[in-house]
């Protein structure tokens, strides 16, 4: 039976008690047909159980679970519940995280139905907890490196072959969003918060004071850079202006202050090295494009993050590692 909305949930040790915010979040939801809403609860490789009866009549859904037997990542896992989800719309949710307002679901769908939204990206909310403890909420406005509050219509994902890679563990949203973006020919904005990230000190993103931040930059401009493959394939017009920001985007957070730190420098050193790798298939679009669009998304890249001192100007910084094989313009 076809499903409007399929809600996925890639699960890896969470306990129920992890899992009962997110499932009542869902539950507690006001507008919508219930009989139209199925949740896939994906097991990827970890060793929790399955959900338990009790739990599953209480929050009255129609819940599928599946288990991985080999761990392979958040993606892997979406991607086997994309591939028997019967819900036009997908809905990505994490574990540990849930639906920030009774109205959500209603606002989201009703939204798509009435424009035909390929793809529809809300505002979400993410919960911020200081080393007293105390609470507070940011609200984040549209970011291509989260699926938090994000609507897809199916049909569109599967017509356009958009999927997690199997050999893709970190930034697999960064890779999946980067080309549902571009190919979305009914890209929609909500201006409304539907999803709460929840504060978990210990899941990867967050653990060791952010750590993963620094760590894994090589692996986002690996997704990234791949996502712009396989647009390019596709819609080889919209890859110029994104390797201009591209490139901007990442001169000015190497050059952020934080990452000077004596104990961050060979995350540093990796994630420039990775940059010039990855990039470099890439360069002419940069310094062939029109110094006007290159002068634009400089300053807006530049007006983005807090106020430092360059020690180095853009056209040094690619000369040093090695990007472009000719002046700039």
């Amino acid at each position: 039976m076809y499903k409007l909305l399929s809600i996925v949930v890639p699960r890896f040790q969470e306990s129920e008690t992890d899992m009962f915010p997110l499932l009542s979040s869902i539950s507690n939801q006001v507008g919508i047909d219930f009989r139209q809403l199925e949740v896939i609860v994906v097991t990827d490789g970890g060793g929790a159980e399955p959900l338990d009866g009790d739990l599953l009549c209480v929050i009255n859904l129609d819940v599928k679970q599946i288990r991985r037997n080999v761990n392979g990542g958040c993606g892997p896992a979406r991607q086997t519940a994309i591939d028997i989800a019967s819900g036009k719309y997908i809905l990505c949710c994490d574990a540990d995280d849930m639906l920030y307002s009774a109205t959500s679901l209603a606002s989201l769908l009703s939204d798509a139905e009435n424009t035909g939204a390929d793809l529809l990206i809300s505002d979400f909310v993410e919960e911020i907890r200081d080393q007293n403890g105390n609470t507070a909420f940011k609200t984040i406005q549209p970011a291509a490196c989260w699926m938090h509050g994000k609507l897809f219509r199916r049909e569109f994902l599967v017509s356009n072959d958009i999927r997690f890679p199997d050999d893709l563990r970190d930034h697999e949203d960064s890779y999946f969003l980067g080309v549902a973006m571009a190919l979305a020919e009914n890209l929609r904005y909500l201006q409304v918060p539907t999803y709460l990230w929840k504060c978990n000190p210990n899941s990867i993103t967050r653990r060791n004071n952010h750590a993963y931040v620094y760590e894994k930059h090589p692996e986002y401009v690996q997704a990234v850079t791949l996502a712009f493959h396989d647009i390019f394939r596709v819609r080889p017009e919209l890859i110029p202006d994104r390797i201009v920001q591209f490139v901007h985007y990442n001169f000015f957070l190497l050059h952020r202050a934080d990452w000077f730190a004596p104990e961050r420098k060979t995350f540093l050193d990796n994630a420039e090295q990775a940059f010039a790798e990855y990039i470099r298939p890439f360069a002419h679009f940069y310094y062939d494009a029109d110094p006007a669009v290159v002068a634009a998304s400089y300053n807006a890249e530049r007006a983005k993050i807090p106020p430092f001192v360059e020690s180095e100007t853009i056209g040094e910084w690619l000369k040093r590692l090695g990007i472009l094989e000719k002046e700039m313009k």
